[in-house]
């Protein structure tokens, strides 16, 4: 049972965040913040997959101490991005706009600094 709960737990994380940031009233995204969210969930995606792929492997290792393990990349990815997408959910145009410019130089500044170290996805 405990294992099954184990496995649940990222689901329920997305449920808890989705349905916390459903509950308020907030300004509709307009086209810019659309596509602002869409390449800053994007480029969650690829760091994650990135930093998964060289998590299996003695070449790298990951700094940051939250992650030890494959499944803890999971929550702590997942969380972040829920975190950043919820707090730009309910500001203002202006200062989502700024959140959302802000989360994406950093996401995508750390896929091209992988990308450099020599950090695929995919190895062809």
């Amino acid at each position: 049972m405990i294992d099954v709960l184990h496995r649940l737990c990222p689901v329920l994380d997305v449920l808890l965040f989705v349905s916390s940031c459903a509950s308020l009233h907030h300004v509709p995204f307009d086209k810019t913040e659309k596509v602002l969210t869409g390449t800053f969930v994007a480029g969650e995606v690829v760091d994650t997959l990135q930093t998964w792929r060289f998590m299996g492997g003695d070449r790298f290792y990951e700094m940051n101490p939250l992650i030890a393990t494959r499944h803890q990349l999971i929550h702590v990815k997942m969380g972040a991005t829920g975190v950043v997408l919820c707090t730009a959910y309910y500001l203002p145009h202006r200062w989502r706009k700024y959140l959302l410019t802000f989360g994406n130089a950093v996401v995508w500044g750390t896929v091209i600094h992988n990308y450099r170290a020599g950090v695929r996805i995919f190895s062809w």
